[in-house]
Formats: C-alpha cells, structure tokens, sequence
C-alpha cells in the first residue's frame, strides 16, 4: 500500500531556488554558444534551411501547333536548381529543359499528366516534386479559301489555297475533279500554278490534311474559270528597209492560246522579204524602193483556233542624202545656228565634217547636225559634210558647204559708270559689240578721275579716287579687224564725298507720346540702309532700315545711348556709323497744388510750376484771374494788386505748354482767395 508523500515545510521554496540558478546558467551557456561543449561556429551550422518546394501550382494550356513557353518555379533549398520530369510525360512537341523552362511547340491534342522534380544544389542535394498537367487544344481543321481567281488561257497563273486550325504543316490534295489543264497543285504549299491551256470552269474538291496523330483533313469545293484573252496582232510600225541591205523584223501577238502561226492574207512584202509562219520573223533583203502594204494574219492552237489580222506596212526608202542646198552667212562675234538636213536612208542620221574646217568659234552636233557658236574671225570657211544613217550596214552622203562671214559696226555698248567714293577703291568694265574681238581700250578726250585707270586690254577701270566731282571723257575701242575699226562713246564717272551720318542729336520724347525723327546722311551711294549696331532705342521705338526714321510710341523714362550705322549702294558697300542718344522724360503734369490768398491793394505774386514734358512752358488761362493781377505766359508768374471786389475766391483753369513736337499740354483749377484791405 502505497502511502502519500507529504512534501516538508522548507523543500517548495529550495526547489524554486533550484529551478532559477539552472534557468540562469542555460541562458548564459546558450548565449555564449557553448550549450554541451559546442562552439559558437558549431552552432551557427544549426542554422535551419527552408525546406525546397514546387512554387509552380498550374501550368497554362497550349494551343496545337503554336509555339509554347512557360518556366517551372520552386522555392527553399539551395540554388540552382536542376528540372526533370519523373513520372509521366509531357505533351508531344514540348521539352523540359534542366532550367525549368518547359517549351516547344504541341502536335497533338489531349491533356498530358506529369510529375516534375526540382533538385537543389545542398550536400547531400534535397529533391521536391509536383505533379503537374498541361491541356492541348487544336482548334478545327478548315479550309479557308472561298474563292479562286480566274485564269487567263495560256498566261502564267499562280494562286495559293489556305486553311486554319489543325496541326502544321499542312499537306494538300485534289480529292474530286479536276484542275485546268495545265495547272498543278503543290502538296506541301497549296500553290496552284501553272499555264492553262483550255478555256472553260474546272470544279474539283480540295483536301488539306494536318501532322496531327492522327491526322484530321478538310475538304472544300472549288473551281477555277479559265478566260482567253482575244486574239490580237499587237501594234507595232515595222522598221524602213534599205536597198541592198539585210532586213529583220518580228510580228507580235497577245492573246488566245499560243504557239501562234502567221501569214501574209492581203497584198505581199515588199520584194526579196518572206513571212516566218512559225515565228512571225520578216527577212530578207529589200531589192527595190518605196512603201509596200499587206495584211498579216496570225492564227492561235485554241480549239476551234481563232484567228486575227492587221495591216502593215514596210518603206524601202531610196538613198540617203544631204538636202541642205547652202547654209546662212554668219556675223563675227554674234550668235549663230543653222540645221544640216538630210533624206532618205534610215533616221536617225549622223554627221560629221570630213574635210575642211568650220569658221573657228562654231561647231556642228553630230546627233542633231545643228552647227552653232559665235565666229570669231571674218571670211568665207568651205568645208565637207558627211551624214550617216542607221541602217545596218550604214549608209552615207557627203556635200560641199560654205558659211560666209561678215563683221558688224563696232560699238562701244557702255552707256555709263557707276559712281565712285573719294577714297574708296573703285572698279568698272567698259563693253563693247561689232568688230573683231579682242579689242583695245583709250581715253581719246577728257580725263579720269584723278587715281582712277584704264586697262587697254580688258576695258576695266579701276583705282581710288582722290577728289570729289564729275569727270567728263571719251572711251575709244579699237577691234583686231584689218585694217582695225574704232568706235567711241562720251562717259562720265561722279566721285561722291565719303560716306557719313549728319544727324548729330535726336529730340527728346515724353514719356507715352508718339515719336518720329528721321535719321540723314551724306556721301557714298545712295539710296543707304539704317541699322543699330550698338545700344538699343528706347522701348517702344523702331527703325525703318531703308528710310532711317526712327518712330513709335515710348514706354519707359530714361535715356537710351545707342549707334547707328548707314551702308550705301555701292559694290563693296560702304558703312559709316554715329553715337546718338533718345531722351524719355515723364509725361507733362502742373506741380503747382494751391495759390495763396490775396489782399485787395497790397502786390501779389505766386509762380505755377510743372514738370515732365519738355521745357521751357508756356502757360495760360481760359478763366478770369482776380481784378488787377495778370499770368505772364513764359514765366508762369501771376503777379499785379488786386482791386476787389472782396471778399471773393476766383476758380482758374491753368494750362501748361511743353516745347515738345507736337507740343503736349497738361491743365489744373486753382484758387485765388482775395479778401479786403
């Protein structure tokens, strides 16, 4: 019999001191990392790692025949990861890759289940697993194609049969009927090509089968209309023969059914030529001249065969020629043109010069057989013109040619100078026309301007002149005809002071008025352009480049310093500039607020002020001042004794006048108060 323990009085509270010493020391041995010997790197290899597992719940579904990409995923263990599919299999067509990236494209439809394991990179490695699926849909095989175009009979025909849905590639088939004749269908493509051959509607049915497993097919019932152009002879004009030379040339059809056989139906080929049948080819060589017309006729393999005509015409024109009878006399040193012509043969032709020479300063294109130019010497020039044809062997003509030359008036065709600046450089060219190039310049009456100089050469005048005014002179020129003619003509050359800007001050503007002042200038070229190339005018203000007027309306009070600049017209163009300044000042206003009070017999004085505007002012009254005092209109003083009566206060209108232009005015009332004596 087991009895109860009765626990001693003093044995709870030694146990519960216990329980708190052994508390104590494992804080402090675990805190030191030494709980049971261990180390602190010991314990630090206890560290727990996440357990590895599948994170991938669902994979998406695949469509059959497109493309598929989607990557297994996990979580915990230690990376990387290595994929592989343990049980089961995935759809055909996809591939799981040690990466986890499962991709490809499906063939077949259906829902394939499978285990995927993941394994990390831990020694030893841990593995987790996941049992997955992947669905395949594949939407209906369908052929797509509705409608085939029409073919031309005997043309190139190409087209293409499409479907939709199924498992790619597709492979084709005609499975009822069948294609035109001469038309093919391409299983792998589903191109119908081909040269149709017969006129009339092929219906057949097309199949296209998928590389599904099994396969699915589709079918579809098509036709195709076989049209046959008409038969015609195309329109060509048929080249020139040449006597004696060997001709070709080849008849062309379109339309019905080739091979095409031709034939001469009407009228005949101009004689030594024959008709081809199998080829259409005229050939041969021409034995007499002139034009030949005939009626060819083609005829197609079409069953009934179709038929076809034109008319033609062959030209065996005669020799080839030179028809230009003599060609026009030339001017020296004026422009000159004139057309070799030429007949017979066979166009285009080509000329040439042989023998002689053309007047020196013209030439003839070969292409056109247009001699031009401008002669520099005078006389007569006899030479040989060669023209060719293109016939095959060419042929040729020569003929003699003369061009007769003669030489115009010399004329100084100089009518004036420009003008010149005193000490700027100055050139000019003196012209001349007629006579016999070159020519040789003199000054045969006046003179020059000092510093200025002929060339006898070329004409050119040129140097600085030293001296204002007008230089009166005749120009002669002397042309290298013989004997030499001359000619001569009276100029003049102004020589102008040197450019520079008059203007030396601006009025001034009150502030909000409109401002006009024109800028001037004297010297160089006229007409002159107005810049400011320093500084800026006040705002509000603008310049007009070409008439130098400075205008507008101020904003601002102050004083703008600025530079102008002026260019003449002369070539180079000359520039002088000037320092000016505009003044801003405040609107005009009377300053002047009260008037003191007068005593009828005692002298009174008061002086009304302003300011702004521009001085000096001038003042006035439309109201009565009090009996006996008087304003003085330059002064603005209101001065005299009055006389009375009194007591009585006096209301003035005081006006003031600024010198500006146009003058501005600015008014105030004032009183007067006048009492007794």
């Amino acid at each position: 019999m087991n009895r109860a323990r009765t626990p001693s009085p003093h044995r709870k509270p030694l146990l519960t001191v216990w329980r708190l010493v052994l508390s104590a020391v494992a804080v402090g041995i675990l805190a030191s990392g030494t709980l049971l010997g261990l180390a602190p790197a010991a314990a630090a290899r206890t560290t727990a790692v996440e357990p590895l597992a599948v994170s991938t719940s669902a994979l998406p579904a695949a469509n059959g025949g497109v493309s598929y990409s989607e990557k297994l995923a996990a979580t915990g263990g230690t990376k990387p990861y290595t994929w592989s599919i343990t049980a089961g299999a995935l759809p055909a067509g996809l591939t799981l890759h040690a990466s986890g990236l499962i991709n490809g494209t499906p063939t077949a439809a259906g829902t394939a289940d499978f285990t995927v394991t993941v394994t990390d990179s831990e020694t030893p490695a841990d593995t987790a697993s996941a049992a997955e699926s992947i669905t395949v849909d594949v939407a209906p095989l369908a052929v797509t194609t509705a409608f085939l175009p029409a073919a031309s009979g005997g043309s190139s025909y190409t087209t293409t049969l499409t479907a939709t849905g199924g498992i790619k590639p597709y492979t084709w088939s005609i499975t009822a009927g069948a294609l035109p004749a001469g038309l093919t269908l391409h299983p792998a493509t589903g191109v119908i090509s081909g040269t149709s051959k017969a006129v009339g509607t092929a219906d057949f049915t097309v199949t296209v089968t998928d590389s599904e497993t099994p396969a699915d097919t589709a079918s579809a019932a098509e036709s195709i209309t076989v049209d046959v152009a008409p038969l015609q002879v195309t329109a060509v004009a048929l080249p020139q023969g040449t006597v004696g030379t060997l001709y070709a040339a080849t008849l062309a059809a379109t339309g019905g059914i080739p091979k095409y056989t031709w034939s001469i139906t009407a009228g005949a080929l101009p004689a030594g030529l024959k008709l081809h049948p199998a080829t259409g080819l005229i050939s041969g060589t021409p034995t007499g001249t002139g034009t030949t017309d005939f009626t060819v006729t083609v005829t197609d393999t079409e069953s009934p065969p179709a038929s076809a005509s034109a008319v033609e015409s062959i030209t065996v024109p005669a020799a080839v020629e030179v028809t230009t009878v003599s060609l026009p006399g030339a001017v020296v040193g004026t422009p000159y043109t004139a057309t070799l012509t030429a007949g017979g043969g066979v166009p285009p032709y080509t000329w040439s010069i042989p023998a002689g020479t053309l007047p020196a300063g013209l030439t003839l294109d070969p292409t056109t057989g247009v001699i031009s130019g401008t002669p520099s010497a005078p006389g007569n020039a006899s030479f040989t013109v060669e023209v060719t044809d293109s016939g095959s062997p060419p042929a040729s003509a020569v003929a003699s040619e003369v061009i007769t030359l003669t030489v115009a008036p010399l004329v100084v065709s100089t009518t004036s100078l420009p003008a010149a600046v005193n000490g700027s450089p100055y050139s000019a060219t003196l012209t001349a026309t007629g006579g016999v190039a070159p020519y040789t310049w003199s000054i045969t009456a006046g003179a020059l301007p000092a510093g200025v100089t002929l060339d006898p050469s070329t004409g050119v005048l040129s140097g600085t002149p030293s001296a204002t005014g007008t230089a009166d002179f005749t120009v002669t020129a002397t042309d290298s005809n013989s004997p030499p003619a001359s000619a001569a003509a009276a100029l003049s050359i102004t020589v102008l002071a040197p450019l520079s800007v008059t203007t030396t001050s601006l009025p001034v503007n009150v502030n909000a008025s409109p401002y006009s002042a024109t800028l001037t200038a004297t010297g160089g070229v006229p007409p002159y352009t107005w810049s400011i190339t320093a500084g800026a005018l006040p705002a509000g203000l603008t310049l007009d480049p070409s008439t130098g007027v400075i205008s507008g309306t101020t904003s601002g009070n102050s004083t703008a310093d600025f530079t102008v600049t002026v260019t003449d017209s002369d070539s180079p163009p000359d520039s002088a500039a000037a320092a000016l300044s505009i003044t801003v000042l405040p609107a005009l206003s009377v300053t002047t607020g009260s008037l003191p009070g007068a005593t009828v017999g005692s002298p009174y004085s008061a002086t009304l002020a302003a300011a702004g505007g521009v001085p000096p002012y001038t003042w006035s009254t439309s109201s009565t001042l009090p009996p006996g005092l008087t304003l003085d209109p330059t002064t603005g003083v209101i001065s005299g004794t009055p006389s009375g009566p009194a007591p009585k206060v006096y209301e003035i209108l005081v006006q003031v006048t600024d010198s500006s232009s146009p003058p501005e005015s600015a008014e105030t009332v004032l009183a007067i108060a006048v009492a007794g004596s």
